[in-house]
């Protein structure tokens, strides 16, 4: 999966579409890859940039209203693999199979990025060791579920298609050393939720085997589940190996490897050092197309280290950078990033103190109006909390 850059304060998501919306096969593969993107058509007589912020307004809040609807109610079968294990640390891994046992079609709202339905079709409770009553969990799986494109997909009658569930588990789970789990639509019809049994166990191999899967599917951005793991269950070895990666002088592999790491809540303090080389190399850069977000990502990436270098390199950037657009990425992983009310602060002025230097930049100004407005909100907090790095949502 490619990553396009992306723009400061404007919606920052990634646009799917797949013109093939029939399935013909019986049993659809959860590694599917999506087709191309829609394209949108130009006016005649208005701007191209009114025009394409109108468009992708309309299309953004029309695809909004199509994932929010139901999809049509149908009888379904769930089914997943027998009693097994799962791993102390890590999630449990669930390839669920829904088939359509009714007479008609069932669809749902697909953005990607796979052609599989969202985690939030589903829900899941567990129980573990003498407990007898369950407790709803939320299960992921990384499909988006907002966007500003997508394709209603379909399961015919008798069809059945794989979707990978992640089930997050409490460590008093984990400590239980087992865990049962049930699953239900959440807006399909059927008589008996799909249940399973996963022993905890602590495997060192398997372990090992996992991660080296969790940090191929980082650099090479696929399978969309078993990165969607890396960027949310990713644990301290993955996230090691993948530091690592951000010092080489590779664009493609520092992408990849920023896309996971700006998707953690934090990072190691002691990788600062690595960071403040790694914005000092790609900021000031000339973008190329096959970089994706990689910019965005390092920067964003950085100040989750909370490092006294990172953070430097970014506000250097943020002052020295010629063009605008450095600028504007630094800005916003500034107006985004975590720390205390002196960090915001400090932050702050130093946005300011960019926009006093190009009085005469429009857009600068813009977006610097912007970003103060956006930390004023959050040193109002009595403890500020980074927002979300993105409005792409995955479930």
């Amino acid at each position: 999966m490619r990553s396009r850059p992306r723009g400061a304060f404007v919606l920052r998501d990634l646009m799917y579409s797949d013109g093939a919306l029939g399935m013909k096969a019986k049993k659809h593969s959860v590694e599917t890859l999506l087709g191309k993107p829609a394209v949108a058509p130009c006016a005649r007589h208005t701007s191209p940039i009114g025009w394409m912020q109108l468009f992708c307004a309309v299309l953004f809040v029309a695809s909004s209203l199509q994932a929010a609807e139901q999809p049509k109610p149908g009888k379904v079968t769930l089914a997943v693999p027998g009693n097994g294990g799962t791993l102390v640390g890590w999630p449990v891994i669930v390839e669920l199979t829904l088939t359509n046992n009714g007479t008609e079609p069932i669809d749902w709202w697909c953005l990607g990025p796979g052609l599989y339905p969202t985690a939030e079709h589903f829900t899941v409770q567990i129980r573990s060791g003498g407990n007898n009553e369950w407790h709803d969990v939320r299960p992921t799986n990384g499909q988006y579920i907002q966007g500003s494109f997508g394709a209603k997909r379909q399961l015919k009658p008798g069809e059945s298609i794989a979707i990978p569930l992640a089930i997050p588990l409490p460590l008093s789970a984990q400590k239980d050393g087992g865990v049962t789990f049930r699953i239900l639509p959440r807006f399909w019809h059927t008589d008996t939720p799909a249940e399973g049994f996963r022993q905890i166990v602590d495997d060192p191999g398997e372990t090992d085997r996992l991660r080296a899967k969790v940090i191929m599917a980082a650099l090479a951005q696929k399978p969309p589940f078993l990165q969607h793991l890396a960027m949310k269950y990713a644990d301290d070895v993955v996230i090691d190996a993948l530091l690592k990666l951000v010092t080489v002088d590779n664009a493609k592999i520092v992408s990849a490897t920023a896309t996971v790491l700006a998707r953690q809540n934090s990072l190691p303090e002691r990788a600062g050092n690595d960071f403040a080389v790694a914005v000092r190399r790609w900021l000031p850069r000339s973008p190329q197309p096959e970089w994706g977000g990689l910019r965005e990502y390092v920067a964003e990436a950085a100040l989750k280290t909370q490092s006294e270098a990172a953070r430097g390199a970014v506000l250097e950037v943020l002052q020295n950078a010629s063009e605008l657009r450095c600028k504007l990425i630094a800005i916003d992983a500034l107006r985004l990033s975590p720390g205390d009310h002196d960090w915001l602060r400090r932050a702050r002025l130093s946005i300011n103190a960019a926009q006093r230097a190009s009085p005469m930049d429009v857009e600068l100004s813009r977006f610097a109006e912007l970003a103060t407005k956006w930390l004023d909100n959050r040193l109002r907090q009595p403890n500020p909390k980074p927002p979300s790095m993105t409005s792409l949502k995955v479930g």
